[in-house]
C-alpha cells in the first residue's frame, strides 16, 4: 500500500461520487428517497470524511510515504482501541437493556392512553407487550415499483396478521367473520385506511372491521365478509394504489370503504408533502434498522425517555408550519390530491362494479372536545409536546377536506364528513392523536353499518 498512497486517495475521492445519498436511495428504496434525516446525515458525514481523507492522501503523499510505518502503527493502535471500546460498551449496553428494559407502559403516549384503556377488559401489560411486538419497526414488505406497505405475518393471543386467501394474497389484519370469502351470495367489503383502520390498539375481535362484520351479519339482510386492508401510515394515495393492486390481482369486492383524512393531513401539511407518502418503510428496513442493530442504544433510550419527561417540546416545529400562508396553500393542495384520489377510486368502482364510500374520519386532535373529556385532555397535552402545531394542520386540513367532500358529492361519489362523529361521545375513547379504543371503534362500525344497510 505504501507505493499506492496516491491511488488509494483517488479511489476514496471516486467513492464519494458513488457512495452517496442519491445512489444509496436508488439502490435501497422504492421511491429513490431516504426519508429519515439521521440516515441522510450519516451518509453525508461518511462522504465528507472519505473526501478529506482522499484529498490529504494525495496532497501529502510524500510525507505519508516517509512516515508510513509510524502512521500505520498509530492507525492500528487507534483501530484496536476503538474496536475494544465498542465491544465493551456494546456488552454493557446489552446487559443494561436486559436488566432494565424500557417497557411500553413507561412511555408518555401509553400514560396518556390510560384514560381510554382503563375500562377495556383486555388491557394488561401482556397486551401492551404484544401490541408493540406486532408494530415492531422494520416488519414490512414493499412490492417492487410501488409505494405500498404490507405487514409481515404476526400471530399472537390478541393480534394476528396473516396472508389473505384472495386478491394479492398479502398479509392483512385478521377480521372475525361469520362467513367465508368464497361462500355463495356473500357480500365482500374491502376496508382501506391507515393504522386507524388496522386497529393495532385492540384485539382482533374489536377492530372496526370485526365489529362491522358482526353488526352487518346480525342484521339478517345479507351475508357479509369484511376485509381489513388498513396499514400503518397509509394515506389516500396509497389506498388508491392498494385498490388498483388488489383489483389487478383478482379481488372482487362488492363494497369498498376509504376511511381516511388524518394521514393525508399529517403528510400533506405537517410534513409538507401533499403528493408523497408518510414513511418509506423499505428505506427504514434496509438502512435505519441495520444501524439500530449494530449501534448500542439501550442506555441512550433510557436517558432519552427520562429527559423527554422533563421537556416541554420534543419535536421542533418545521419552518413552514410557522407561515400560515404556506399552511393554507398546503391544505388546498392536500385537498386537491385527496379529491383526485377518491374520484379515481370512485371511477374504479364504476369500472369494476362495486360501491365506493369515502369517509373523512374523526380524530382526537380535531374538534371542540370539552376539558371534562379526560381522554381528549390527555391526548391534547401529549400532542402539544410531541406534535406542536398539529392542531393548526388539522384545522386547515379538515376545512380543505370538507370542501373535497362537497366536490365529490357533486360528482356522484358517496362521500361523508364524519370529522365531528365523536363530539357527543359518552366514554373515554382516544388513545392518542388519532387512534381509538374498542368503544370508539364501535361508534364508527355502527355508523358504517347504517351507511351500508340504508
Amino acid at each position: 500500500m505504501k507505493k499506492h498512497i496516491k491511488l488509494v486517495g483517488i479511489i476514496f475521492l471516486i467513492s464519494v461520487l458513488l457512495v452517496n445519498e442519491y445512489t444509496i436511495a436508488r439502490l435501497f428504496t422504492s421511491d429513490g428517497i431516504i426519508g429519515d434525516s439521521s440516515g441522510r446525515y450519516a451518509i453525508w458525514g461518511f462522504d465528507i470524511f472519505l473526501f478529506f481523507l482522499g484529498l490529504l492522501m494525495i496532497i501529502f503523499k510524500g510525507k505519508i510515504e516517509k512516515h508510513y510505518k509510524k502512521i500505520m502503527y498509530y492507525i492500528k493502535t487507534t483501530v484496536i482501541i476503538v474496536l475494544v471500546s465498542y465491544i465493551l460498551f456494546f456488552l454493557v449496553d446489552v446487559i443494561y437493556g436486559y436488566i432494565n428494559p424500557i417497557k411500553p407502559w413507561e412511555s408518555e403516549l401509553e400514560i396518556a392512553a390510560k384514560a381510554a384503556y382503563e375500562t377495556e377488559p383486555f388491557y394488561s401489560h401482556e397486551f401492551l407487550l404484544e401490541k408493540y411486538a406486532a408494530m415492531k419497526p422494520g416488519e414490512w414488505n414493499t412490492p417492487e415499483g410501488t409505494r405500498l406497505i404490507f405487514k409481515k405475518e404476526f400471530y399472537g393471543k390478541y393480534i394476528n396478521a396473516e396472508p389473505a386467501a384472495f386478491g394479492s394474497k398479502n398479509v392483512v389484519r385478521r377480521t372475525i367473520n361469520k362467513y367465508n370469502y368464497d361462500d355463495n351470495d356473500v357480500i365482500k367489503v374491502l376496508m382501506l385506511g391507515g393504522s386507524t383502520m388496522y386497529c393495532n390498539d385492540v384485539p382482533d375481535n374489536l377492530t372496526i372491521s370485526s365489529q362491522l362484520s358482526e353488526i352487518l351479519n346480525s342484521s339478517g339482510k345479507n351475508k357479509y365478509f369484511v376485509i381489513n386492508a388498513g396499514v400503518d401510515s397509509a394515506n389516500s394515495s396509497q389506498e388508491l394504489e392498494r385498490l388498483e393492486f388488489e383489483l389487478k390481482a383478482g379481488l372482487k369486492p362488492d363494497i369498498v370503504i376509504g376511511y381516511h383524512a388524518y394521514n393525508d393531513i399529517v403528510n400533506g401539511i405537517y410534513f409538507n408533502e401533499p403528493e408523497g407518502v408518510m414513511f418509506d418503510y423499505e428505506s427504514r428496513n434496509k438502512v435505519k434498522e441495520f444501524i439500530s442493530k449494530v449501534v448500542p442504544s439501550n442506555i441512550y433510550k433510557r436517558i432519552r425517555l427520562e429527559s423527554d419527561k422533563n421537556s416541554d417540546n420534543i419535536r421542533s416545529v418545521s419552518e413552514h408550519m410557522n407561515d400560515i400562508s404556506k399552511v393554507k396553500k398546503l391544505a388546498v393542495k392536500t385537498g386537491e390530491v385527496f379529491t383526485d384520489n377518491n374520484l379515481k377510486m370512485y371511477n374504479l368502482s364504476v369500472q369494476y362494479g362495486f360501491k365506493y364510500y369515502c369517509i373523512v374520519q374523526p380524530v382526537g386532535v380535531y374538534g371542540n372536545y370539552p376539558d371534562s373529556y379526560e381522554d381528549a385532555k390527555r391526548v391534547h397535552n401529549w400532542a402539544k409536546k410531541y406534535m406542536p402545531k398539529i392542531f393548526l394542520a388539522c384545522d386547515e386540513g379538515y376545512a380543505a377536506l370538507r370542501n373535497s367532500i362537497e366536490s365529490l358529492k357533486k360528482q356522484n361519489v358517496a362521500a361523508f364528513d364524519w370529522s365531528e362523529l365523536f363530539l357527543n361521545k359518552k366514554d373515554n375513547i382516544f388513545i392518542d392523536a388519532c387512534h381509538i379504543n374498542s368503544k370508539g371503534n364501535k361508534i364508527v362500525s355502527d355508523e358504517m353499518a347504517k351507511m351500508i344497510l340504508n
